[in-house]
């Protein structure tokens, strides 16, 4: 176990110190962020993790990354201003992509429609729509007849893909295994409705 967790906070050096050099945090602070990791990882890989460990690991990752962006949103501003280097460093993405391997681990380890809402919803936070696509998928591979989440995943693929078709195929899907849904019912149709108010603004627009 202690090998694994070394493993993976090895694997965390570079861009805490990415972090650390470009002052979004403290020396200590980083060495605060890696103790905390470092007990949460022990926490999730002992013999009976608790449900709460994993929620508990991604709110404090989630705060985390809430105050790194604002001290790097204040810190850029700065730099804006002196005309200096504004690139994007390798620390920038860092909890985010930690977040989204900890939601990963979570799902792989309890299987919930509720959970698999949750981290549609970081998705979307962040603008993960790739992950956000996979999540759908994954959750309706597990849950087939979840009428949110095929409602989710037809609505992402219409208004954020522009795919109708796609949108189309997935509440058909819903609606053969769970052909007494309302909800699916009604989300076909205003799919549909949708799709004919766009035809007819394209021949308005031709």
């Amino acid at each position: 176990m202690a090998e694994h967790v070394q493993a993976i906070l090895d694997d965390m050096v570079a861009p805490l110190a990415d972090l650390q050099e470009r002052g979004d945090f403290s020396s200590s602070e980083i060495q605060q962020i890696v103790a905390r990791r470092r007990e949460s990882e022990y926490l999730l890989r002992r013999h009976n993790p608790r449900q709460s460990d994993f929620l508990k690991y991604i709110q404090v990752e989630e705060q985390l990354e809430e105050l790194r962006k604002l001290r790097s949103n204040r810190l850029k501003r700065e730099e804006k201003q002196n005309h200096l280097d504004t690139t994007k460093h390798i620390g920038d993405k860092h909890i985010i992509q930690h977040l989204h391997l900890l939601w990963i681990r979570t799902l792989r380890k309890y299987k919930s429609v509720d959970f698999y809402l949750q981290y549609a919803e970081f998705c979307k936070r962040t603008n993960s729509f790739q992950k956000l696509a996979k999540c759908y998928q994954e959750g309706l591979r597990f849950f087939p007849k979840s009428e949110v989440l095929g409602t989710e995943a037809a609505s992402h693929e219409y208004f954020h893909n522009h795919a109708c078709a796609a949108a189309r195929v997935l509440l058909q899907r819903g609606l053969r295994v769970n052909p007494k849904s309302a909800e699916l019912w009604i989300q076909a149709f205003v799919l549909e409705l949708h799709w004919v108010q766009k035809l007819r603004g394209r021949r308005t627009v031709f």
